[in-house]
């Protein structure tokens, strides 16, 4: 019987998506190519949330094989990370608290696409200036990054029997043929289906067999949880459930919490500030519990102290910074347009 590890599972989502495609839709108009190569520069902005990701890990040493994408949907990655039962408590700790520096450093880049009617090359923008702006509707918005994780150890996988609906249906498709046509058939069919199906077969020519190779995709409770939590992650901020902050902080006091890791022979302690949220059985539609989140604060950079992007209708970290506002890691200086960061809440353990 398989043995199923724990799995340091976490949502990545760009926040203010949808706002930019409408501005999209608005600014680009009837003009489909230019529409697309916008949402083509967004695509890449994805794209290089995984680049960091990938990078993040190499730098810290976190081997890759242990890391799945389970599902890209739409402007959100799902990942878990396998943590294998055999690894030693401390050696468990560093692994995740190397996973949340990466994660960290994730979020603190968040992402922006600037939206304009036209193409602007260089050396036009060089030669008239900010008055070509003038006549070339325009705007900028920002994609602050959510992200949310925690440890699920309650969940199993069946995945591997996904591919036994499709031959059971084509078997009965092909009809009364011969074993040979009905093979023929299959070798034909299954490249094609694999595609958009996702069933990643393997051909044995030899043998005349069939190898589907299954990816990761746990199903369980906690799993359920994990995703009805997802929804309450606030924009560059990294939030923790349950489960795993009450397995790896073991020392918390008011608003702050320290976690023991050890490397190679040695054993050290890492400190940071967090914010918890109760989430009520209610909120969780279906969880017949309340449970909390921990929003863990590393640093307080731009979009959290100012309005982001240039809508300011449309502002990605308000919500954000409403929390820091009644936490009182952050205090208004301009008539609530510009804030600034309250030392004493950050500083000893932060790094802002």
């Amino acid at each position: 019987m398989k043995t199923w590890h724990p799995l340091l599972s976490f949502s990545v989502d760009l926040s203010n998506s949808t706002h930019l495609k409408s501005v999209i839709d608005r600014i680009a108009g009837r003009n489909r190519k230019r529409a697309n190569d916008l949402l083509f520069n967004y695509f890449k902005q994805l794209l290089q949330v995984e680049s960091d990701l990938y990078s993040g890990c190499l730098n810290k040493g976190i081997p890759l094989e242990g890391l799945y994408l389970v599902k890209s949907i739409g402007d959100e990655l799902w990942y878990v990370y396998e943590l294998p039962t055999s690894m030693p408590e401390g050696e468990r700790n560093a692994r995740v608290v190397d996973m949340l520096d990466v994660l960290f450093d994730v979020v603190s880049h968040g992402k922006e696409v600037f939206v304009s009617e036209r193409e602007i090359q260089f050396l036009e923008e060089e030669v008239k200036g900010p008055e070509m702006w003038k006549d070339t509707p325009h705007q900028r918005v920002a994609l602050p990054i959510k992200l949310h994780i925690d440890l699920i150890r309650d969940y199993t996988s069946f995945n591997h029997l996904r591919h036994e609906p499709i031959l059971k249906v084509l078997d009965q498709h092909y009809g009364n043929v011969s074993i040979d046509e009905r093979w023929e058939r299959l070798k034909r069919d299954l490249p094609t289906l694999s595609q958009s199906l996702n069933l990643s077969p393997t051909i044995n020519e030899d043998k005349r067999s069939i190898m589907f190779q299954s990816r990761v995709d746990p199903i369980g409770l906690d799993v359920d949880l994990f995703f009805r939590c997802c929804k309450f992650a606030l924009p560059g901020i990294v939030s923790i459930g349950q489960h795993l902050f009450c397995e790896i902080f073991k020392n918390t006091a008011g608003t702050e919490c320290s976690v023991a890791i050890a490397h190679d022979t040695h054993t050290t302690f890492r400190h940071y500030n967090f914010i918890e949220k109760q989430v009520s059985s209610k909120e969780l539609k279906g969880i017949d519990k309340d449970y909390s989140i921990y929003r863990l604060l590393t640093y307080c950079y731009e979009p959290q102290l100012a309005f982001s992007g240039t809508d300011k209708n449309v502002d990605g970290c308000q919500a954000t910074r409403e929390m820091l506002l009644d936490a009182g890691f952050i205090q208004v200086i301009d008539q609530s347009v510009r804030y600034k960061i309250c030392s004493d809440h950050w500083t000893k353990f932060g790094k802002p």
